[in-house]
């Protein structure tokens, strides 16, 4: 089975909201009063808070809350447009660029630094800056 790609449905529309509400607090309480546009830095900020802590937010909260921030950051800073991937292995959220069609998982990128095993280092700046270079490259 190949992937099909499609629109958020209303269900998805409402986990997302819930979603980025649930990263605004996260960045709140690691990483103080957010301040738009978001660098990648608050997200490793709060993240390497978190890892500090883990008692504050579950994995779920983190891999959700986080991932979906990131997403809509990119969403907003690189036109990215969010979308559900469907292949054999299930359903996922994932950003694909409006003029290259490159595809992010920001949810999955996040659940791949908490299990199997907690990776307690900063990634969302390296992962920012390599997505950029990645779409200005292939843009041109």
């Amino acid at each position: 089975m190949t992937h099909q790609i499609k629109d958020f449905s209303e269900k998805d529309k409402t986990w997302l909201s819930m979603s980025l509400a649930q990263g605004r607090k996260i960045l709140q309480h690691f990483a103080g009063p957010i301040k738009m546009p978001l660098h990648p830095a608050v997200f490793d900020q709060a993240f390497m808070g978190w890892v500090k802590d883990q008692k504050s937010f579950s994995h779920e909260e983190i891999a959700n809350g986080l991932g979906c921030l990131f997403g809509d950051a990119l969403r907003d800073q690189l036109s990215f447009t969010w979308k559900i991937i469907d292949d054999k292995y299930g359903s996922e959220p994932a950003l694909i660029h409006d003029q290259t069609g490159s595809v992010v998982f920001p949810v999955n990128t996040i659940w791949k630094r908490i299990e199997p095993e907690l990776k307690a280092e900063p990634f969302f700046e390296p992962m920012y800056k390599t997505i950029a270079s990645h779409i200005k490259s292939a843009s041109a």
